[in-house]
């Protein structure tokens, strides 16, 4: 999986590449287009599972109060932007 969170040539809008998994389709990949992105990493903190994933870089988590704290900072931030029109 690779994350693009900017338009190319492939995509007009944000998308991930994904290899599906599932016994029809297994081996094949493909792109999914996104407005917002979850990346769960699993019951353990691991951020480092992905590259740039983590307080302080690209995202927001929730794991931890002071986590939450800044996610919640940063949504009003968000919500701001998008109240003015802004992407």
């Amino acid at each position: 999986m690779a994350i693009h969170p900017e338009e190319d040539k492939s995509s007009n809008t944000a998308f991930i590449d994904i290899e599906y998994t599932s016994e029809h389709k297994r081996g094949q990949s493909g792109i999914v287009e996104y407005d917002y992105l979850v990346n769960a990493t699993g019951p353990k903190l691991n951020f480092e599972a992905t590259e740039g994933l983590g307080p302080g870089k690209n995202t927001v988590s929730v794991c931890k109060c002071d986590h939450a704290a800044h996610a919640w900072e940063e949504l009003g931030k968000s919500i701001e932007k998008m109240k003015n029109g802004e992407k």
